[in-house]
Order: structure tokens, then sequence, then C-alpha cells
């Protein structure tokens, strides 16, 4: 079942396609509009699921994990440096380091950037 107004049968596809341009650029502005509400939304009144007659919204939380400046010299003072770098930090390498006892979680976690984002997620 479609709740978007389709276009006219007369009009040729070209026409069609910037019908449905415009339609996912109102689409674009009007949910860009509604984010922080409808996040609060099904976060704070449904339990961070929201079962809809349209589908489903559900809260997802995501965390990245960016490595601070600090962790270069950290691992170079403990030795480890070349192991876990190639262009960057290798992140699962120092965690495999941290598993095998031979850095100390706290002290590496000092090193690390956690920032959580939240977004919804649509199903049907």
């Amino acid at each position: 079942m479609s709740y978007i107004k389709l276009p006219k049968e007369d009009m040729t596809d070209a026409e069609k396609w910037v019908f449905f341009k415009m339609v996912e650029a109102e689409a674009k502005k009007a949910l860009d509009n509604l984010k922080e509400k409808a996040l609060g939304d099904v976060h704070d009144k449904h339990n961070d699921f929201y079962d809809t007659e349209f589908g489903k919204a559900q809260w997802i939380t995501k965390t990245d994990r960016r490595v601070k400046d600090s962790m270069k010299e950290y691992l170079y003072e403990n030795g480890y440096l070349e192991l876990c770098q190639k262009d960057d930090i290798d992140l699962a390498k120092v965690k495999e380091l941290v598993d095998a006892g031979l850095l100390k979680e706290e002290e590496v976690e000092e090193h690390i950037d956690n920032r959580k984002t939240a977004y919804l997620k649509y199903k049907k």
C-alpha cells in the first residue's frame, strides 16, 4: 500500500523522475524537522520501539570510538606503537594487547574518545 500520491499517468518517465525527486526533497526536509522530537518520542514514551500503522521505528544508539592524539605517545612509551600503527592506530590490535595483559584497559580508555549518537531505524 502506498501513501504517496503517484504522478499522473500521462507523464513521461523523465517527468515522473523529476516528480519523485521533488517528493524526496520535501520528505527529507520534513524528516529533518521531525528528527529530534521523534527520537525523544520513541525513546521516552515508547521504550525505544514504536509500532505504527505505517511501520516500526526503533531507537538505535551507536558509539564511535576515536583515538585521541595522546594514544601514540602512550603506545610509544609502552613499546607497542609500531605494532599498532599503520596509517593510524589500529584499535583492534590495542584491544589484543589489553586482552593479553600487556596494556591496562583503564589506561587505554583514557586515550580513546567515545561519542554516542542516537538515530531512528525504520522497519516495515
